[in-house]
């Protein structure tokens, strides 16, 4: 079976497609979201309970890692906390579960491939004097 193929916005967040940009070539006519998937509130339909669940899912979300298309995807996972939660889910569930939280960087191996940018460095010396001027 081969390997899922990786979601745009993880190669971005990630770095690699500035490493390799030639791996993104086929992408260039996807569809971009400009939303920010943390700051929608969950749908009317959904009671307190998984509302809440989806307030605490969200709020753990990388920046730009889910948009507004991807709500459908966001409420599963919920769903799927909320049955975890309560004791009630089957082996089937949890394999689900953990490609949803895969899908959303929200496992120690899907964040370590997601980079906030290179941290910076303190000067120190000559070199923080020379950038002072």
């Amino acid at each position: 079976m081969a390997r899922p193929r990786k979601p745009t916005h993880l190669h971005v967040v990630s770095g690699s497609a500035k490493t390799n940009p030639g791996r993104l070539a086929d992408r260039e006519a996807e569809p971009v979201a400009d939303d920010d998937i943390r700051g929608i509130e969950a749908p009317d339909y959904l009671d307190e309970g998984l509302a809440a669940i989806w307030r605490e899912v969200a709020g753990m979300l990388h920046a730009r890692v889910a948009s507004n298309p991807d709500m459908i995807a966001l409420e599963a996972l919920v769903r799927l906390v909320a049955r975890m939660r309560t004791g009630e889910m089957s082996a089937a569930d949890y394999a689900r579960l953990q490609g949803y939280l895969g899908e959303f960087g929200m496992t120690p191996a899907s964040r370590s491939k997601v980079s906030q940018g290179k941290k910076a460095v303190e000067k120190k010396g000559f070199a923080a004097l020379k950038g002072a001027g």
